[in-house]
């Protein structure tokens, strides 16, 4: 196995501390447009017999 440098290491934390300020900056734009919008859901279920039109 090969040892990771302490380069890789730091270039790793930036990359990780970068991706962790995306999701939080994600996280509030999906908090800032977050609303009560909803759309309507119907349903219909058959009542009688496959092929009938009950």
């Amino acid at each position: 196995m090969s040892k990771i440098t302490d380069v890789q290491i730091k270039s790793l934390r930036k990359w990780n501390i970068s991706a962790g300020f995306l999701h939080l900056a994600s996280f509030f734009a999906i908090l800032a447009l977050s609303n009560n919008f909803s759309l309507p859901v119907t349903a219909t279920y058959m009542t009688g017999p496959p092929g009938s039109s009950y």
